[in-house]
């Protein structure tokens, strides 16, 4: 499971990201946002095999790493 925050539009440009990668066939991906915040956090789980990809997608899209 890792976790990453950032803007709204970042969140979810990397979520469709994700989707779109047929690697990450069976993440599971969730997206919470904080009230009204522009901030939100995404949440992916995924087979370790795909952590190293994730997080340089991550990296793409200025997302910081919460937790792994």
């Amino acid at each position: 499971m890792m976790n990453f925050s950032g803007s709204r539009m970042s969140v979810a440009q990397f979520a469709v990201d994700l989707l779109v990668d047929s690697r990450f066939d069976s993440a599971l991906i969730t997206i919470t946002t904080r009230g009204m915040s522009e901030d939100c956090s995404v949440r992916i789980a995924i087979d370790t095999s795909l952590v190293e990809t994730a997080a340089i997608k991550a990296q793409n899209y200025s997302l910081v790493l919460t937790n792994t």
